[in-house]
């Protein structure tokens, strides 16, 4: 059983987009830009060009929300540079270009726009074919282990209506722990190097993955031994049965058995835990969610995914997932599936968080909000925060590709450093 989008909070920006479908101008200043002195424009808010651009791009789009918000693009004028750097920024170009040049008639958008979302897309295509030449190269060294492709090579090529509309910057494969001395071998014979060359640990806590780059160029390749993978200590009370994630993959095509595919189910909560790791950081993360569920949705078992989602202890990360989806999108999600993840408890960080996400204040480090109050003691939240701001050596070193003995307490104080003023930036963005 289906029922309808959560109610969103910018339901006046819904109702000009469906407005702009029907050919009324209206005034978007008000939702867009306070009012500069001497009359001088402010730039386009955050959260106007986040709902913006989700209708722009939506797959489950009701009332003609993609169109509408196509024909809004025609009002923009001399604002088109900032909605350009927008859309680049939230990994929507390609995406964006599709939907203009089968809705927008050849002179309905600025010509700039035009032209930057033209260049974006054919660059996709040219480099995710080759990126995939090289998916297809390395597939052909891994004959004999069973490796499952993630993330963004995944979408393009199964998700999305053509690979050019979902960019990605390097390879991600999860293979078991006990094939990876395998996989390293066959990597290095074709030429790959390991960035990080000491003695290859993990534990759920924190990395789980190790970066290999190319002698001749071209893109890098994760490899993944488990699917919870951060460098903050954001997954100690998950427990997830990465056997159970083996045996439910299937083959990504009949030619290549040893090339597989996660089931529809645990698609959904990689995805929607990558992006809350991520603090939903760019929007392309919430559109590929929407599109497996539009793609994939009758194969999905929403009943499974909630079980799943629970038993592994990552309830609270998907039920954030699915609910910035509902409330920024027309995608339905099951309101059991919603109501059985949805936490018991959302203290004021929590909370907080969510309404900085749903205002397009996203990304940095925002989403440890959400650990720290999961943390039900006082002394989880401090343990939390230790670890967050000092994670062991070896995890630095193995994020940083460097031997371990080569990190310092220069090191930390940088990346702490960095990290307070990006989540500083995101806080005052879009006031």
């Amino acid at each position: 059983m289906h029922a309808g989008r959560e109610s969103g909070l910018h339901q006046d920006t819904v109702r000009l987009i469906r407005a702009g479908a029907q050919g009324v101008r209206r005034d978007w200043t008000g939702l867009r830009r306070a009012p500069g002195a001497n009359g001088v424009r402010m730039p386009l808010s955050a959260i106007f060009l986040q709902d913006l651009l989700l209708r722009l791009c939506s797959a489950a789009g009701e009332n003609g929300e993609p169109e509408a918000a196509v024909r809004v693009l025609g009002t923009l004028g001399e604002d088109w540079r900032g909605l350009a750097r927008a859309i680049e920024r939230e990994g929507l170009a390609p995406l964006a270009y599709h939907v203009t040049r089968r809705l927008l008639p050849v002179d309905g958008a600025p010509e700039g726009l035009t032209g930057f979302l033209r260049a974006a897309y054919h660059a996709a295509l040219a480099r995710n074919t080759l990126f995939l030449r090289v998916l297809d190269a390395v597939s052909d060294r891994l004959a004999g282990i069973p490796h499952i492709v993630l993330k963004g090579a995944y979408l393009a090529t199964r998700v999305y209506d053509n690979p050019a509309l979902r960019g990605f910057a390097d390879i991600d494969l999860l293979v078991r722990k006990t094939d990876f001395a395998g996989a390293d071998s066959r990597l290095n014979e074709a030429g790959y190097t390991r960035a990080e060359q000491g003695a290859v640990e993990g534990t759920a806590a924190f990395l789980n993955s190790v970066r290999y780059t190319a002698s001749s160029g071209g893109p890098s390749v994760h490899v993944h031994w488990h699917l919870l993978n951060s460098i903050l200590p954001k997954y100690r009370a998950a427990h997830m049965d990465i056997d159970e994630v083996w045996q439910r993959a299937r083959p990504m095509s009949p030619d290549r058995a040893d090339q597989l595919a996660l089931a529809p189910e645990h698609v959904i909560i990689h995805l929607a835990d990558h992006a809350l790791r991520h603090s939903f950081d760019r929007l392309s993360l919430v559109c590929d969610m929407e599109r497996v569920v539009v793609a994939l949705g009758p194969e999905l078992d929403w009943s499974c995914l909630t079980a799943d989602s629970l038993r592994w202890g990552l309830g609270r990360q998907v039920y954030h997932g699915l609910s910035m989806l509902c409330r920024t999108t027309a995608c339905r999600v099951p309101p059991d599936c919603l109501e059985a993840l949805r936490p018991k408890r959302m203290g004021f960080a929590e909370r907080l968080f969510v309404r900085l996400a749903l205002k397009g204040r996203r990304g940095g480090e925002l989403s440890n909000l959400v650990y720290v109050d999961a943390m039900p003691t006082l002394g989880g939240k401090c343990a939390f925060l230790w670890r967050a701001l000092f994670p062991p050596r070896r995890v630095l070193a193995m994020a940083y590709g460097r031997p371990p003995e080569q990190i310092g307490l220069g090191d930390y104080l940088r990346r702490i450093v960095r990290g307070a003023r990006g989540t500083c930036r995101l806080v005052r963005r879009g006031k």
